[in-house]
């Protein structure tokens, strides 16, 4: 069994992204050359597990670094729950929350909470 496989088992409700939902995710997000989230595109700030606890249950859509590996649309609190099935997967992830107007990149056990910039007028 792979760590993807290992992943969605531990979830038990999900929803496997489409090809052309999945492009959308990814043009919605602005990254550097070394595959993380560009920060200056970002108002961000360093976050702990304790407080993406504290946060609200709310429809996401995880993407892994791995692009191989479809992202996948779940719930907050479960993704939560089997963290480590989900970071299992890749070095990376972003968890966007549904409407993608927030998203909480962890990379190697940093966790970063981000929403975009407010664009000049």
């Amino acid at each position: 069994m792979t760590s993807f496989e290992k992943c969605k088992a531990a979830l038990g409700s999900y929803k496997v992204v489409r090809k052309f939902e999945e492009k959308l995710l990814l043009r919605s997000l602005h990254f550097t050359d070394n595959g993380r989230l560009d920060l200056k595109r970002y108002r961000s700030a360093g976050a702990s597990l304790d407080e993406l606890s504290r946060l609200p249950d709310f429809p996401c859509v995880i993407v892994f670094s791995d692009m191989s590996v479809p992202p996948i649309k779940c719930r907050f609190k479960r993704a939560l729950s089997c963290l480590n099935d989900v970071l299992a997967v890749s070095a990376g992830v972003w968890i966007l929350n549904e409407n993608r107007a927030g998203v909480i990149e962890i990379y190697r056990g940093e966790i970063t909470m981000c929403e975009p910039k407010a664009k000049a007028l």
